[in-house]
């Protein structure tokens, strides 16, 4: 029988029979992306996503299976079955026909000439992907179909040999041939094992890859989901019952969310054993006039029964102490891993400390449900370990006060958080989300949640913890905020200081081009634009060396435009310096850690100098000065002591740029710098890294040279620079008073009098 689509759908009942279809697609159409979009349904649930197929193994698992698994190395089938068996926790059946599979691609290749060198280290490529990539495809599972295993085309001849050998051990294997067939066709004959499923349709769209199901996917189950939360209104309907473990959620609520969080567990609900709990998000604002009042009049009330955990923050990233703290093995499953790393959850009450385990595991599962790999999942399962014991003592403490509350005001702010909220809310504890501004994202998607939804956005940054903390506005106020929102949210239009994050790019120039860009406001230059709260600002970092056509009245009458373009923004140097490199700079030391410039050691060091600036320029100075670092961009940066050189230098700005700094717009006009050298002293190693990193805070940097001599290139390391040769060199030259236009001497006194030039 020829596989089609119908066939092929088939196979993605509940009782597909016994699995160990080897597939290939390479047709686009609406059936065939059904097939796929069902496929990854049923393969992320029980089998492997491999959307980037399967990676080489890295130096260090060459070095693990070296001393392990493939110690000894023979070309036996008892062999290769040992060695896969310490990968997987596969069926005794399912591990014999992948080891016996494995065992005729290795026969295959010797007999092709290959000796045992390169046989061992195909075979460590082999056990890698079993067990990385293969391993939960292969494992036990509840599901009543077939493992399903799905992967992008273009495959190694390895990566097809190993494929096969999971569809021997009963997995059905998909192929999506987005980019074509050609890397099938170079297969031997005799290799060529998959079916290829007649289908109708053209050639997938350009671009096309794996990540567009799985893009699909999520959006179809968003859109299930908001397809079941409830319209907004006072008697919004219930969740549906979530009653298992000893755990009824949110069956119980009435839909007031306020109301339901302040009502006693004894209130809730009369089976014994069971935890009533509330897992909620509000978005939006019923009143933006008396939101935060209300919202603080909600949290006094609860402080009256229970100290609730409210956090109003993005979670802090786990320190490197935090990181350690939580020991780790290898692992041959993500379920192995998942259950090792949930002994690290203790509490000295038994029965809470295997909920909380049992949240974690479960919780985890969804996340490798997903398609996610091993690797990822065990850096995620320690950030959650990791923020357990941040806050287990306020959520669980022996001397907490009432029933555990869990408040998110903002929204989870990326997947990590979304997934330890989850944790909390399958734990015995009530958990509330607040999303007043609808402008900003909430990561966390749980068939769990219990939703109320209002048209109204309110931007608020802080809970309102004291009183002092609400502040009510006016329906003006509101109104000018949301005037305000329409004119200046992605509309090419921008608010005097809007943003206070930008990165600066160098742009590449002729030298005709620099006198127009020099004299155009940032957002109206090329490579211009804003991503999130971010502004990307195309810069000028060039030096002119000699003078074109050696017409010194038009040299001298460009510097004029230049300097007379935005002179409230522009500093011209003639040679005397901007900083030195006099002074200690040993207090520099103490202001990096591991490696990186610590941004609150600078503040806190009695040599900081910044601190009268707004909070933002102060930020975004020591951002870029850590940034600037990394980068080194300067010749021996990190010999001799010349990084706490530079961190002192670029600590002890003059007074004049700082205020350049402070009134600088990202979206408008940037400051400027004209440096003119006109004879042979060079210029100082400490001004040319001051205004290299000048250049990466966002200033026009420009340096002129008539006489071609080496400047401040000579400091810097390849690229930082642009040096353009323009003309001959000239010498000797006097810099004129560069605020008047330089007359032209050739040109006749009548023309300089009646006409343009006069």
């Amino acid at each position: 029988m020829h596989m089609n689509i119908s066939n092929a759908s088939e196979l993605l009942s509940e009782a597909s029979g016994a699995g160990g279809h080897f597939l290939r697609l390479n047709k686009y159409s609406t059936d065939s992306e059904e097939l796929l979009l069902r496929f990854f349904t049923m393969a992320v649930r029980h089998g492997a996503f491999l959307e980037k197929g399967m990676a080489n193994p890295t130096a260090g698992d060459m070095a693990y299976f070296e001393s392990t698994s493939v110690n000894g190395f023979a070309l036996d089938r008892e062999f290769i079955r040992a060695a896969a068996k310490k990968c997987c926790s596969a069926s005794d059946s399912a591990l014999s026909a992948f080891s016996d599979s494995i065992f005729d691609s290795l026969t295959a290749l010797k007999n092709e000439g290959k000796n045992d060198s390169i046989l061992k280290n195909t075979l460590i490529k082999f056990l890698c992907w079993l067990r990385r990539d293969l391993s939960r495809a292969l494992a036990p599972s509840k599901e009543k179909y077939p493992p399903k295993i799905l992967c992008k085309g273009g495959l190694t001849r390895h990566e097809m040999m190993a494929l096969y050998a999971a569809a021997r051990a009963g997995c059905d294997i998909l192929i999506a041939e987005y980019d074509g067939g050609a890397y099938y066709d170079k297969l031997p004959q005799n290799e060529k094992k998959a079916e290829l499923i007649e289908a109708e349709g053209g050639d997938f769209p350009k671009g096309y890859t794996l990540a567009d199901i799985r893009k699909k996917s999520e959006e179809r189950r968003r859109l299930a989901a908001a397809a079941n939360v409830p319209a907004v209104s006072p008697s919004a309907a219930r969740a549906p019952a979530q009653k298992n473990g000893g755990f009824c959620v949110n069956a119980w609520i009435s839909g007031n969310i306020y109301a339901d969080i302040l009502t006693e567990q004894g209130a809730r609900g009369n089976e014994p054993d069971t935890y009533y709990t509330c897992y909620a998000r509000i978005n939006g604002a019923e009143n933006k006039m008396t939101y935060l009042s209300e919202l603080y009049s909600f949290y006094m009330k609860l402080r009256e029964t229970r100290e609730p955990l409210v956090i109003d923050k993005e979670m802090p990233i786990p320190t490197n102490e935090e990181i350690a703290s939580i020991p780790r093995g290898n692992y041959r499953t993500p379920a192995d891993m998942t259950a090792a790393l949930s002994l690290n959850i203790v509490h000295s009450d038994p029965k809470l400390q295997g909920i909380i385990r049992r949240a974690f595991i479960s919780v985890m599962d969804m996340y490798f449900a997903d398609g996610n790999e091993m690797r990822k999942g065990i850096s995620k399962a320690v950030f959650l370990l990791c923020w357990l014991k941040k806050y287990q003592k306020e959520l669980f403490g022996g001397s907490r006060k009432g029933f555990p509350c869990l408040i998110i005001f903002g929204g989870c702010h990326n997947a990590a958080e979304a997934m330890f909220v989850k944790m909390i809310a399958r734990c015995p504890a009530d958990v509330l989300i607040l999303r007043p501004d609808m402008s900003r994202s909430c990561e966390l998607i749980d068939e769990l949640l219990y939703e109320r939804n209002f048209t109204e956005s309110l931007p608020a940054e802080k809970f309102p913890r004291e009183d002092g903390d609400v502040s009510l506005g006016t329906v003006a106020y509101y109104a000018e905020r949301e005037l305000d929102s329409m004119m200046y949210t992605d509309t090419g239009i921008y608010r005097s200081h809007q943003y206070s994050k930008a990165n600066a790019v160098a742009l590449r120039t002729m030298y005709e081009e620099i006198p127009a860009l020099w004299a155009t406001e940032l957002k109206y230059r090329p490579n211009f634009s804003v991503s999130g709260d971010v502004v990307n600002i195309p810069v000028i970092m060039a030096k002119i060396s000699g003078v074109k056509d050696k017409d010194l009245p038009r040299y001298w009458n460009e510097l004029h435009g230049m300097a007379s373009a935005f002179p409230d923004s522009t500093l011209v140097i003639k040679g005397e310096p901007l900083t030195s490199e006099e002074g200690s700079c040993e207090y520099a030391v103490s202001l990096m850690k591991k490696g990186r410039l610590s941004v609150s050691a600078v503040k806190a060091h009695k040599n900081y100098r910044y601190g009268f600036l707004k909070e933002e320029t102060q930020d975004y100075i020591l951002e870029k000065l850590s940034a600037f670092l990394e980068m080194n961009l300067i010749k021996e940066q990190n010999t001799g002591g010349l990084l706490y050189r530079i961190i002192h230098i670029c600590l002890n700005m003059s007074s004049e740029i700082l205020r350049l700094i402070q009134k600088f717009d990202f979206t408008a006009v940037n400051p400027k710098i004209i440096y003119i050298a006109t004879g042979e002293n060079v210029i100082s190693r400490a001004d040319s890294i001051l205004l290299a990193f000048l250049s990466k805070l966002g200033f026009d940097v420009i340096f002129y040279v008539p006489t071609g001599y080496q400047s401040a290139e000579k400091y810097y390391n390849a690229g930082v620079l642009s040096c353009i040769e323009t003309g001959e060199y000239m010498f000797d030259l006097q810099i004129p008073d560069l605020s008047r236009k330089t007359a032209d001497p050739k040109k006749s006194f009548f023309r300089r009098i009646f006409g343009k030039d006069k």
